[in-house]
């Protein structure tokens, strides 16, 4: 049993420099869009603040773990009509822990709307701020010393992101490149980094009945010299109070999710994956949590449609 935790520590730490995501993407992303892409910032005529939580791998000892928290508002002005541009501010704290690495990131955006017609709209926007990676060797146990990680380690290395975001009534496009400067982490070998990620996400709905919307929706990730992420997340809006649905990521994970309404500005959401590649076990599972405040108006709330319509 020690020998399979030392191997698994490894493992991690393994992924965490070689393959790891280094940048957060929720299973429960088609609900929070702002979180990843800036674009999105202040993009609603009202304040959100959201909550997220993610446990991986449920039962393995040094899983990841991700942490967020997302403020988003817009800019007051008085807009004569509805071509007049608006502005949005976005702020946001994460932290990520995998075996014996942590990060930490503070980042603030800023997005620029302008609609062409009454329904479609061009959003653009940028964030940035810093991010602490952090190396902690007491969390590791050793085949034999190794000097590479005779000590903890602390880096600080910017981070930028630039969003583009297309939306109709009917449909919507995303584009979203994350970590623009290339950052070597110096302390910790020449060989590791954050890399530059691309993003793009794309959705639509079909009005099933006066009460029941369907929305599909499709996420591709791709981070430079490693495999590509591809998301596709269907699910029911049931007059904007409730949601379920299911969906799929890169054929080796299912998840199902839920979210509920609960007086109109309150919103608490669950999401479970289950992972079936080769590691396939019962303890492979991953667990989400999302809450979210939303300064919105009862009149919002009760439109037949999805929040990013």
């Amino acid at each position: 049993m020690k020998s399979f935790r030392i191997i698994l520590s490894f493992l991690l730490l393994s992924l965490s420099m070689v393959y790891g995501q280094q940048e957060n993407i929720f299973s429960q992303w088609c609900f929070n869009q702002n979180t990843y892409n800036p674009a999105l910032a202040g993009i609603k005529n009202y304040q959100e603040l959201k909550l997220l939580s993610r446990y991986q791998w449920v039962g393995f000892e040094g899983a990841p773990n991700s942490h967020l928290i997302n403020y988003s508002t817009q800019i007051q002005n008085k807009r004569k009509e509805y071509l007049t541009p608006r502005h949005g501010l976005l702020l946001q704290f994460e932290n990520d822990n995998i075996g014996a690495f942590g990060t930490n990131r503070i980042s603030f955006g800023y997005a620029f709307h302008r609609n062409f017609t009454k329904d479609a709209r061009l959003s653009v926007g940028i964030r940035g701020g810093l991010t602490q990676l952090f190396f902690d060797n007491t969390k590791l146990n050793y085949l034999q010393p190794d000097p590479s990680f005779n000590r903890n380690r602390t880096l600080y290395l910017p981070n930028l992101a630039l969003g583009f975001w297309w939306n109709t009534d009917r449909y919507y496009a995303g584009l979203c490149i994350q970590q623009l400067a290339k950052t070597i982490w110096d302390k910790l070998g020449t060989s590791s980094s954050f890399n530059t990620h691309i993003i793009a996400s794309t959705g639509t709905k079909f009005e099933l009945s006066n009460t029941v919307t369907f929305l599909p929706n499709l996420l591709i990730s791709k981070t430079f010299s490693n495999p590509t992420r591809v998301d596709a997340v269907g699910y029911f809006d049931f007059q904007n109070k409730f949601k379920i649905g299911l969906g799929l990521r890169n054929n080796e994970s299912f998840l199902g999710l839920i979210q509920l309404r609960i007086k109109h500005q309150y919103i608490i959401g669950y999401t479970i994956d289950y992972i079936s590649n080769g590691l396939n076990t019962s303890f492979l599972m991953s667990h989400e949590l999302n809450f979210q405040y939303l300064g919105e108006n009862k009149k919002d709330t009760d439109r037949l449609s999805c929040p990013m319509f």
